[in-house]
């Protein structure tokens, strides 16, 4: 189920224009967690004309190093080029059988390029191997007369491979700019670590409150409903689609909702149901991505406790020097997890909080 977002869409469209005329955009879609990006990202591509071939990489999915990202991304390319959609795709991800949709080709260029790729896939040489990935993707669209568009979502996992002594995001750039007839679309909710990154920008927000309303009201469907319930709804999830379909299934039993109902189904998931899960994920996901679990929950757990807060405060309150709590919050907020403004700190969203 999909409602609203035309502005947003209409932004994807364009990119899907100016690829068609041979330009190359990288578009970085930021959202918070349960904003509905992967939503966006799939309506699009039911949407995209036959002009252009749309791949989808679920970064957060891959067990990621160097060579299997290098691997996942052509092998999706292969994938969806081939007439067989039904095939087995992870086939698509094997060394061996690429080697031989490259052979099917017969085309030397094409395989004097993987030839190279196969080298540095080989030495190892994580840097040489994503600059032979991307030059040869660029080389199969114009062999081919290919129009690509590659949707990397969770871009941000690609910081795993930071493990292996290279800088992903800067070699991602550096690689992805050269690249000619293919379009990249990254989402992300880790806001604070790529905005920088990226000139062409796409924010995606929570639902006002009119849309928000028309997601409810089919989602609720099946039952009788007051308006003030629809409205406490809007209220309680902050607009968040994700948060609303949650409600929504917690809701779904009753044949008759009001507003005290939506507020007994919220307390009930947030204290052991989905939306109990939804916001464990979304923490769980900016620890292990800060790294160093234990304290980190500690100054989550502070901050929660005591609510916005100044530094001295949560310092005292988690019996931490301030030089430490500091570097416990600068962490939590280049995950996104904890905001900072005129020097006190606090929860982005109050259902986090």
């Amino acid at each position: 189920m999909f409602i609203g977002r035309e502005k947003e869409i209409e932004r994807l469209k364009q990119l899907e224009i100016d690829v068609q005329k041979g330009k190359s955009p990288i578009l970085l879609i930021l959202a918070d967690a349960g904003t509905g990006k992967t939503a966006l990202i799939r309506r699009f591509i039911d949407e995209t004309s036959k002009k252009v071939s749309p791949v989808y990489i679920d970064l957060a999915k891959l067990n990621l190093s160097p060579d299997f990202f290098c691997l996942h991304l052509l092998g999706s390319v292969f994938h969806s080029l081939s007439e067989e959609k039904d095939e087995d795709k992870s086939l698509y991800f094997d060394l061996s059988f690429q080697k031989k949709i490259i052979q099917e080709m017969a085309d030397p260029e094409i395989e004097a390029k993987w030839d190279k790729f196969c080298q540095s896939l080989e030495e190892a040489n994580w840097k040489n191997l994503f600059s032979e990935t991307f030059l040869f993707l660029s080389d199969l669209a114009k062999r081919l007369d290919l129009r690509l568009i590659l949707f990397l979502d969770n871009f941000s996992f690609l910081s795993s491979l930071a493990n292996y002594q290279i800088e992903p995001f800067s070699i991602f750039k550096q690689e992805a700019n050269k690249t000619k007839r293919i379009c990249w679309v990254l989402a992300s909710d880790r806001r604070r670590l790529l905005e920088g990154m990226f000139d062409e920008k796409l924010f995606l927000d929570n639902m006002e409150q009119a849309e928000a309303r028309k997601l409810s009201l089919s989602l609720l469907s099946s039952a009788h409903f007051s308006d003030s319930a629809i409205e406490r709804m809007y209220q309680i999830t902050e607009g968040s689609p994700g948060l609303i379909v949650l409600l929504a299934k917690e809701l779904e039993s009753k044949r008759r909702i009001d507003s005290l109902s939506v507020d007994e189904a919220f307390f009930l998931s947030f204290t052991e149901g989905a939306i109990y899960r939804y916001c464990q994920s979304i923490v769980s996901q900016g620890i292990a991505e800060a790294r160093g679990e234990g304290l980190l929950r500690v100054a989550l757990s502070g901050l929660a406790k005591r609510g916005e807060s100044i530094l001295s405060d949560l310092s005292n309150d988690i019996r931490r020097k301030s030089g430490v709590t500091r570097n416990l919050l600068l962490r939590l907020m280049d995950v996104d997890l904890v905001c900072q403004k005129e020097k006190r700190y606090y929860f982005p969203s109050r259902i986090l909080a």
